[in-house]
């Protein structure tokens, strides 16, 4: 049995992966393990590695190997893992796979990253993406009290969205001043904020918003935030961490289509009459596809005729003709009208034209 632990914040996410014998090779669960308790005097680093692990596996059993990324690198760790403590960072550059990672303390987009976003001092970046009035100073008071107690989780509605925004924020400058790289078309999602977010359709404008894609986009979302913790194992057991990807172990939303014009669309969902859709510049759409239903699309915009398949998902087909980069409106109370129509365009009530 082998265990790979992300510590990443107030929890350690442990994956724990089965021998691999001819009947269950490949076999795999994973765990959560808080970190913010309080001892006096403080755990050491390994009396810490030992109580995930102790907390982690199942009654009686023992790990054969120890793998471990974050921020634990001490001496003590020798003797109890089989590899060096990565970083993080570098783990995830060497897996190679298309993803967007908001962690605490590391914002991760493809092969590109920042460390350690002081978010009290982006106020004014936050409060933009906010469709509500809000002060400077409590936005300001929130993330300052976020990182004196990183373990607390956004209850209201209010705190949900300063994160979702705070996402937003720490995911665009990550990528300032290069656009997001489609290629492949598509993105892993994971980190908290992502893979804890109330509806999967919030995850899809999120990053529909902060990675401003073109043309075609299908997003994967790690729901069990294994992504970290599986790039770990993949840097000393590259075979069981491909059949670990083999699996599928990530959950698709949906497939998304943007462009900077207004656009026509045809669907055959495989019924005798194509489904007709179209969109004015500025505007979002969703076009219900269900998971494991496929669509053929043909588009046309002024400047470009194709077509493409979408996939299915929770969030379906998602249409985002509102130009790159994206626009606000100068005064304040637009802008937060035009937020809340995004949101319910994508979040709540499909928008449907024929």
């Amino acid at each position: 049995m082998i265990l790979s632990i992300d510590f990443g914040g107030a929890v350690a996410k442990v994956l724990i992966v089965d021998p691999p014998e001819a009947d269950r090779g490949g076999k795999f669960s994973v765990v959560e393990v808080p970190l913010g308790f309080r001892t006096r005097p403080r755990l050491t680093i390994s009396e810490t590695l030992r109580y995930v692990v102790n907390q982690a596996l199942p009654a009686g059993r023992q790990a054969g190997a120890l793998y471990a990324s974050g921020e634990i690198a001490s001496v003590e760790l020798k003797e109890l893992l089989a590899g060096a403590p990565l970083d993080p960072i570098e783990a995830l550059e060497k897996l190679e796979l298309p993803a967007v990672v908001v962690g605490a303390g590391i914002t991760y987009v493809k092969a590109q990253a920042r460390r350690g976003d002081n978010l009290a001092l982006k106020a004014e970046e936050i409060a933009r993406w906010l469709p509500f009035e809000i002060k400077l100073s409590e936005i300001q008071n929130f993330f300052a009290n976020k990182e004196i107690y990183p373990q607390l989780i956004p209850i209201t509605e209010k705190e949900i969205k300063l994160e979702e925004a705070a996402a937003r924020v720490r995911i665009k400058a990550v990528l300032s001043p290069k656009p997001y790289p489609l290629n492949p078309d598509y993105v892993i999602a994971s980190g908290g904020v992502l893979s804890k977010a109330p509806k999967p359709s919030h995850v899809v404008l999120m990053l529909l918003d902060s990675l401003q894609p073109k043309n075609l986009l299908k997003i994967h979302l790690d729901t069990k935030q294994i992504l970290p913790a599986l790039a770990t194992l993949a840097v000393y057991e590259e075979e069981r961490a491909q059949k670990i990807l083999n699996q599928g172990p990530f959950d698709f939303l949906g497939t998304t289509f943007s462009v900077c014009e207004p656009i026509s669309l045809r669907i055959d969902v495989g019924l005798q009459q194509l489904q007709e859709l179209e969109l004015d510049l500025g505007e979002l759409a969703v076009f219900p596809l269900d998971t494991g239903a496929t669509a053929q699309v043909h588009f046309e915009t002024r400047s470009e005729k194709g077509e493409f398949k979408a996939d299915g998902g929770p969030c379906g087909l998602v249409i985002d003709a509102r130009g790159r980069p994206l626009q606000f409106p100068q005064s304040t109370s637009e802008r937060q009208r035009v937020l809340r129509e995004w949101e319910e365009a994508i979040c709540f009530a499909p928008l449907s034209k024929k």
